[in-house]
């Protein structure tokens, strides 16, 4: 299955997810966060089931289900047909798969950020090098897409290849491997889903750096504690020891902005990273 594998790697390069990637993308937090960071160089990852886009992971298995069911209706071949039939019963098992992003913005000083990821009191956006972000073991950096034709288009791509990888593996009707054929599907459908987003959130300009977890990754989710009860997690390293992983930092919206730039710019001298520069916020907001 060697050749199938490098297959699927090639079809996720040639699927332009990652291309354009901006030398700096910014996440948007507390002030805590930022010394926590600083102290213990790793970046949180969500179980996507609990972002702000509640179904996204839903909203993307039900377009791969539509399409599907409507390329099987409309009388593909009898091989396409044995194929599409496991993937659509592969798509029983995607809630099995859990799957970890971390969110930035390409934009390091936009006021739905601030609104919604930051505290009352004010907030930062730490603006991360994507080069140092893309070293973190097996994680995959992309930018979000919101455009619903553009979606379906890509999920067409994507089966389209499975179908172009897989039928050389039919013999007479039958396939070799019918476990090894769910895997890859759901391997490249959780890329997607990892980026499918609804188009009301297209403001955010969103990047995600994700990991994807089954039943044969060895690592085990962490848990924290938010408002609306527990929430699994789990955590990329953003150190390899050589790569500088804060560009920036940009002090968001506050009642006594100019300490709080002090505050920011002296901690991270103390810190080792006194390159770093920090910039203020240009929006006049005020939740105070």
């Amino acid at each position: 299955m060697e050749q199938q594998q490098q297959l699927l790697q090639n079809l996720i390069s040639n699927l332009d997810l990652g291309n354009n990637v901006p030398d700096v993308v910014y996440h948007y937090t507390s002030p805590g966060v930022l010394l926590k960071i600083l102290s213990e160089p790793n970046i949180w990852a969500t179980d996507i089931r609990y972002l702000n886009d509640a179904q996204e992971f839903e909203y993307t298995v039900g377009l791969a289900t539509t399409l599907l069911a409507d390329l099987k209706s409309k009388g593909v071949g009898k091989e396409d047909a044995r194929i599409i039939s496991e993937c659509q019963t592969a798509l029983t098992v995607a809630p099995n798969y859990r799957l970890y992003a971390a969110s930035f913005s390409g934009k390091g000083d936009l006021l739905s950020q601030w609104r919604a990821y930051c505290p009352a009191s004010g907030g930062v956006s730490i603006g991360f090098s994507s080069k140092a972000l893309n070293q973190s073991s097996g994680t995959f950096l992309c930018h979000c897409l919101y455009d619903l034709t553009q979606q379906k288009a890509l999920l067409r791509q994507m089966i389209d290849s499975v179908l172009t990888i897989w039928r050389p593996q039919l013999n007479n009707g039958q396939l070799k491997n019918e476990v090894s054929l769910g895997a890859d599907f759901l391997s490249l459908l959780l890329v997607l889903a990892a980026i499918y987003k609804h188009p009301g959130f297209h403001e955010e300009d969103e990047w995600r750096l994700t990991r994807r977890s089954n039943a044969s990754d060895p690592f085990q989710p962490l848990f924290r504690e938010v408002r609306s009860g527990i929430v699994p997690y789990t955590e990329f390293s953003l150190c390899d020891g050589t790569t500088p992983f804060i560009d920036r930092v940009v002090v968001g919206p506050n009642p006594h902005q100019e300490l709080a730039l002090h505050a920011v710019d002296s901690l991270l001298q103390t810190s080792n990273v006194s390159h770093v520069p920090v910039f203020r916020s240009d929006i006049p907001y005020r939740k105070w």
